[in-house]
């Protein structure tokens, strides 16, 4: 509490907007509420994006939590980036992730702009209203964990659901299991059908 009378000026962050309470962070005469917003303002601005804060009020996404993302790595296994590559030829691939972030036209702007920020991202298309992103990359250059990991580093962090399509297949491996039980389990009662009408008495069957 300011027991001095004076007034204290609280400083919102250039990039999302949040109130520097905690920390300030000061650059090139703009206030940030952490190093992560400031961070990705330097992405955009060394790359001539900072077009991102002019449609919009406050169009960016919080950094305060700095986070890791050794779970995109998992995009590189072969049965995992299957689920992930919509198209490949061995140099150009497309993919598709899920942004549940995207919020307003800064967004689509700048998830459209992905080219100016890796020179290995040919094309990107938003589709705003499933939330999602198309994205053509060059696959001999840049892995799609990386390609993972900078649209995290910009605040969109993909959202993977691996683990569902991985529960999909083993729900389906079941049933093809149960289906295969079910045939071998017919044949064998056919195969016994003899045994029953053994010794001559068929008609005693029907009798």
């Amino acid at each position: 509490m300011n027991t001095t009378g004076a007034e204290v000026k609280i400083h919102t962050c250039y990039h999302c907007g949040s109130n520097c309470d905690d920390e300030i962070v000061s650059f090139q005469d703009k206030y940030f509420c952490c190093y992560g917003c400031k961070t990705v303002f330097e992405i955009l601005n060394e790359n001539n994006l900072c077009e991102y804060y002019e449609l919009t009020k406050v169009p960016g996404i919080t950094q305060r939590t700095i986070k890791k993302y050794p779970h995109f790595e998992a995009l590189d296994n072969d049965s995992i980036r299957k689920e992930y590559i919509l198209f490949s030829d061995g140099s150009i691939a497309s993919t598709e992730f899920s942004l549940p972030q995207m919020h307003c036209s800064s967004c689509i702007w700048l998830l459209e702009n992905l080219s100016k920020l890796n020179k290995n991202i040919v094309s990107s298309r938003v589709d705003f209203p499933a939330r999602k992103v198309k994205i053509v990359f060059r696959e001999m250059d840049i892995k799609l964990s990386h390609v993972a990991v900078l649209l995290a580093g910009i605040g969109y962090e993909p959202h993977l659901n691996h683990n569902e399509v991985k529960n999909k297949k083993v729900n389906n491996s079941r049933i093809y299991k149960i289906g295969i039980a079910g045939f071998a389990f017919a044949n064998i009662m056919m195969l016994s059908l003899p045994d029953y009408f053994s010794g001559g008495h068929i008609g005693n069957v029907f009798l």
